[in-house]
């Protein structure tokens, strides 16, 4: 599974160029779809403007307007909806798809009528993302993947810590635009590692999400759960604890403050170097 602080193997990006999307010395438009109202952001906001201001700012006016972005309501249709209307607006010149479910649902897309920038990939050949070469070989789609997938993140957790019954905590737009994710995914990787491997779809209830992990699990992993604020992290984390249920942050570092057991990704300047080539882009 691959999130925004953890990309850093090869880059699939289809032929977009900030220049193509508006004429010389035209303002460009960036209009921003989220997968919802998210209480805690994968990569700031702030720091994505910056880098785009001080990578393009000399030769291109490009805005990540505040006016322009939509969320989906923590849904897939919603998501859809909110696509649909950045392609409709005509200010909008580039779409970026800021969310796990936002990246999903635009690869899904046979045509694209503007460029849209996707840079949250869940696992790249589950989702079959589109890819040719070094490019995803869709006109109008670039997106970002490490190509390490789910497995990866695993089989080093279970190094690490040792376990027989894993939980993963998914957020359930996620489960819905990516089935595959609850199903096939999880029974591949466990068969081939010998354990078992349960998928708990999670809302905004820390209480449920906790009471709804089976009886045998002896460690969770926790998908990127953007809804839930600090103290509901907190509350996750210390619920896991009490436990003594060992846990993984795929999100990475920060999640490790709440007091989630390890991750592997997640430094400042893995956001700032995510941030960057998504203004490249």
């Amino acid at each position: 599974m691959v999130s925004l602080a953890n990309n850093r193997g090869r880059l699939a990006a289809a032929a977009v160029a900030l220049s193509l999307a508006a004429p010389l010395g035209a303002e460009t438009v960036i209009g921003v779809v989220t997968d919802g109202p998210a209480a805690r952001e994968s990569i700031p906001t702030a720091l994505l403007a910056r880098e785009i201001a001080d990578l393009t700012g000399a030769e291109f006016d490009v805005v990540l307007a505040p006016d322009k972005v939509r969320d989906g309501g923590w849904s897939a249709a919603g998501v859809r909806a909110a696509l649909e209307a950045q392609f409709a607006d005509p200010d909008v010149d580039i779409v970026l798809a800021a969310g796990v479910v936002a990246t999903n649902e635009a690869a899904k897309y046979a045509r694209l009528p503007k460029p849209v920038v996707a840079p949250i990939v869940v696992d790249a050949r589950l989702q079959d993302m589109p890819l040719d070469g070094n490019t995803s070989g869709k006109r109008n789609f670039v997106y970002l993947s490490s190509f390490t997938g789910v497995d990866f993140e695993i089989e080093t957790f279970r190094k690490s810590v040792g376990f027989e019954q894993l939980t993963v905590l998914v957020d359930r737009p996620t489960l819905d635009s990516i089935p595959e994710f609850a199903a096939a995914k999880p029974q591949e990787v466990a068969q081939r590692l010998g354990i078992k491997i349960d998928v708990v779809g999670v809302t905004d209830n820390v209480a449920a999400a906790l009471n709804a992990i089976p009886a045998g699990s002896d460690a969770v992993y926790v998908t990127p759960l953007l809804r839930l604020d600090d103290a509901a992290m907190t509350q996750l984390a210390d619920g896991l604890m009490e436990r003594r249920l060992p846990s993984f942050s795929l999100l990475g570092r920060s999640e490790l403050d709440y007091g989630l057991l390890m991750a592997t990704s997640g430094r400042e300047s893995d956001q700032v170097r995510v941030a960057r080539r998504i203004a490249l882009l």
